[in-house]
């Protein structure tokens, strides 16, 4: 139950809800659309609780007494299962910057943000603009293409910065240390697709999806993925 997180960056979104819940096959197993709101309320409720053992057991209890309990189970199940849209629209490239300002801000130790997109995209430029902000300093934030990982001291931890474009196979992963640098750090990954299958295990997994809609647009959605221990 510790899915009901105290963050509103993390509070589903009322309409996506109502949307779900048209669908026979949404999160809640056909739960009434009338019945949406009450849902969407609670799950909000709980979410401000804060974080602790005793904040854990709170939320154990008062998940299991509350009326809607199999659908907010069902939607949480959900919810860690699919991931979730966080954030998403198309930006002209200083509100990419903003974007990436904002996000940061939400990230914990231990989190993991895979940036996805083609070559020009901004990938680099989205981790710049959060490395900068997390350092609280106009740091040089050069892309790691050639030397496959930069690290940073920053405000909030040690960030690690690859770029894992020339890895051909998932082992070079563990040999070169790369999981064991991500627990417990601060990690933005460009091109990680061969070392997805080895961080379904973190606590959380961001994906930022950058697509060029002009030469001055990115079209920007945020996808947050919840792992089995959270």
């Amino acid at each position: 139950m510790l899915l009901l997180l105290s963050n509103p960056f993390l509070i589903p979104d009322r309409e996506k809800i109502l949307e779900t819940n048209r669908n026979p096959k949404d999160f809640f197993g056909g739960a009434k659309e009338d019945r949406t709101p009450d849902l969407y309320n609670a799950i909000v409720a709980l979410s401000q609780l804060s974080y602790g053992p005793l904040a854990a057991k709170y939320k154990r209890q008062k998940l299991v007494c509350h009326p809607l309990f199999y659908e907010i189970k069902q939607f949480l199940s959900a919810k860690r299962k699919y991931g979730m849209i966080i954030f998403e629209k198309t930006v002209n490239l200083e509100g990419l910057k903003e974007v990436a300002r904002w996000f940061c801000q939400q990230l914990e130790p231990g989190d993991v943000v895979c940036l996805k997109g083609d070559l020009g995209a901004g990938k680099s430029e989205f981790a710049r603009a959060c490395i900068q902000t997390m350092a609280g300093q106009a740091v040089d934030v050069p892309s790691p293409t050639f030397t496959l990982c930069q690290t940073y001291d920053t405000l909030k931890g040690t960030v690690f910065h690859y770029d894992l474009y020339r890895l051909e196979k998932e082992e070079d992963v563990w040999e070169l240390g790369i999981i064991e640098q991500i627990v417990g750090n601060f990690s933005f990954i460009e091109w990680p697709q061969i070392i997805e299958p080895a961080i379904k295990g973190c606590k959380r997994v961001f994906d930022v999806n950058l697509a060029i809609a002009s030469e001055f647009e990115r079209h920007t959605q945020i996808d947050q993925h919840l792992g089995p221990s959270t």
